[in-house]
């Protein structure tokens, strides 16, 4: 499990102090503490799911660059091959974010 980079701090006087820890700063927000500690769940949750999105624009751009590199290079046995694994990456891909339609 990764380090969470939201944090609840201290719950004084009906509200909650939450550190982020991206950049340390602490800010206090009212509420009830049941209340609050769903949001920094929920702000966790997002975190994470970007943080995986951008490791998967990561991994595309470098699969585009080695396209285009094969591509360049005219290698049309590695292009079939890099087309093969691409078309069984979308399908998990789809299968994977078949969730958010």
């Amino acid at each position: 499990m990764t380090k969470k980079r939201f944090i609840l701090v201290e719950y004084v006087n009906k509200g909650l102090f939450i550190q982020d820890n991206a950049n340390d700063e602490t800010q206090y927000f009212q509420g009830s503490k049941a209340s609050l500690e769903k949001v920094v769940n929920l702000l966790n949750n997002l975190n994470d799911e970007n943080e995986q999105l951008r490791q998967r624009n990561t991994n595309q751009y470098n699969q585009l660059t080695e396209l285009w590199e094969i591509i360049e290079e005219e290698n049309w046995e590695k292009l079939i091959a890099m087309k093969k694994q691409l078309k069984e990456d979308e399908e998990r891909l789809q299968k994977e974010w078949g969730c958010y339609e």
